[in-house]
């Protein structure tokens, strides 16, 4: 067998973490030469305690500095500009980013655009754009997260919204990478249990899709399924208890390694979240937590020798795919993640824009599978709508039916709802008479099958059967005994629905490069 293994691989970033590690911030501007730096956050942390309490520390070792906080959840280039022209004004030499990854992003978006002549989508993380940079000028940066989520504080790379076109776009130069990172549990204590959930989703979909990736990199793999590991260990602690150091400890580890890890690459959740963020100002983590089981779903097949290995990592009963999908839509339940873009206040009319953003998203390329952009606008209506219902029994009752009764969706003009990913009415349907199967009829013919599909509002994972219009039911029942015939997954996955759902209530309210693989960066965390 003909095996060819290439790999470039690059850690660099010192990341010192531990109680109290604040305390080092002026020796580390020393050791780095900012002898005038601009700390960089946003307008929310730097009316609080923690900044003064930063910019103190700062000033009585004798360095002055000043802030600059004007920095969206979601940054755009106008937050960059207006940042770019306060480190000129003010005449720094530096960089403190502080906060999380939208502070992070700006500000080392700030320290590389200072050198720059030419407009920041030239520096896009597309082939070899950022050689086209001027490397002289470029000015040092030390990071201090206070979420644990992007990973910016090791990253290469920053996401800034397009404000003409609505796009999140990655601009990446090595010379971004902070010289040190901070990690200090204690200025996490804070965080609200919604930030802490959101920003966690964040690291641990970072942790799953760089690990799901097909390029070759042991060191990232091993690297994302023991932060997975963390994650699953330590994000619901920190949740619960926002004191908990060790659990803030070990989420600011697990971020840094899921930054590290997706130099491999990530994928579809990605790819729809940017475009869902730049448009509707989403939190980016949030975001990921809602698209991670369908893109899951979608990946099923092309990611069949992943699942074993993540089963064990997360110590799962069995190591099969059911067990994962079961293990994910459990611990979003128990963080209280929303389960439909729609609660997010995505419109289904917005399907299409979105699908086209994410086929061109830098993240698409290095998805398991490959996907088009009807595909995209497939798995984005699939988690958009609010008002399908968790499984046969449940459609059933709402349309007065028996629930052991097939049914066609009426609101579809009484076509057949769609088994596969889109979930719901036969919106990919070529024909109102054809049936879907899995040779025709939808226009995304998933990798998932209709018995692990994690549907709309909930958790509806249970396979519809409903038989096509026009076709008798006795003509349908050698599908319907093929479907049973798979008792294992069908029995697991139906079971999912009642473990999981929430019977129909909507979920519990919440406050509120283009070569197919991206570099370590980070994503608006808010």
């Amino acid at each position: 067998m003909d095996v060819q293994i290439t790999g470039a691989w690059n850690f660099p970033t010192r990341v010192v973490t531990g109680a109290g590690r604040i305390a080092e911030l002026p020796e580390a501007c020393q050791t780095n030469g900012l002898t005038r730096p601009l700390l960089v956050t946003d307008h929310g942390l730097a009316k609080t305690d923690l900044i003064a309490s930063i910019v103190d520390r700062v000033r009585e070792a004798g360095i002055p500095l000043a802030v600059f906080s004007d920095v969206k959840t979601n940054p755009t280039e106008t937050n960059l500009t207006a940042g770019v022209e306060a480190f000129k004004a003010g005449g720094h030499d530096g960089v403190i980013a502080v906060g999380g990854g939208s502070a992070l992003d700006v500000g080392k978006c700030v320290a590389f655009m200072v050198a720059q002549s030419r407009p920041v989508w030239d520096f896009e993380d597309v082939g070899d754009w950022w050689t086209r940079a001027n490397t002289k000028g470029i000015a040092p940066i030390i990071a201090v997260p206070t979420t644990a989520g992007t990973g910016s504080e090791v990253g290469r790379a920053g996401v800034i919204t397009r404000e003409d076109t609505h796009e999140k776009k990655i601009i990446f130069h090595p010379m971004m990478m902070p010289r040190i990172a901070i990690e200090d549990p204690e200025l996490a204590v804070g965080l609200s249990p919604f930030l802490t959930m959101a920003t966690g989703m964040d690291a641990l979909s970072h942790c799953f899709e760089a690990y799901c990736v097909k390029a070759f990199h042991p060191l990232a793999d091993g690297i994302a399924l023991e932060g997975m590991k963390i994650v699953d260990n330590y994000l619901p602690r920190a949740v619960e208890n926002g004191r908990d150091l060790e659990a803030r400890a070990y989420m600011f580890a697990a971020a840094s390694m899921g930054a590290t890890a997706f130099q491999k690459g990530l994928g579809a959740i990605h790819s729809i979240s940017h475009p869902v963020g730049a448009r509707y100002d989403t939190h980016h983590g949030l975001t990921n937590g809602v698209v991670f089981p369908y893109v899951l779903v979608c990946n099923k097949a092309a990611i069949a020798d992943k699942i074993p290995h993540i089963a064990r990592a997360l110590k799962l009963p069995s190591q099969d795919f059911d067990a994962v999908l079961s293990w994910l839509l459990a611990f979003r339940k128990k963080l209280g993640v929303p389960h439909t873009l729609a609660e997010l206040g995505v419109k289904e009319t917005d399907a299409g824009t979105i699908a086209a953003d994410a086929v061109k998203d830098p993240t698409a390329g290095a998805n398991p599978r490959p996907l088009t952009e009807p595909e995209f606008k497939q798995l984005t209506l699939a988690h958009s709508r609010r008002s399908w219902k968790l499984n046969r029994a449940e459609a059933a009752r709402s349309r007065g039916q028996h629930a052991g009764r097939p049914a066609t969706d009426r609101r579809d003009g009484g076509r057949n709802a769609c088994g596969e990913l889109c979930g719901g009415p036969a919106v990919a349907c070529t024909s109102r008479r054809r049936r879907h199967r899995d040779t025709g009829g939808c226009e995304l013919r998933a990798a998932a099958t209709a018995r692990s599909l994690p549907r709309h509002r909930d958790h509806g994972v249970g396979p519809q059967y409903l038989p096509a219009r026009g076709r008798s039911a006795a003509a349908d029942r050698p599908r319907a005994r093929d479907l049973r015939s798979r008792s294992a997954n069908v029995r697991l996955v139906l079971g999912l629905a009642a473990r999981h759902g929430r019977s129909g209530r909507r979920g519990r309210s919440q406050p509120g490069g283009a070569r197919g693989r991206i570099r370590a960066k980070d994503h608006a965390d808010g």
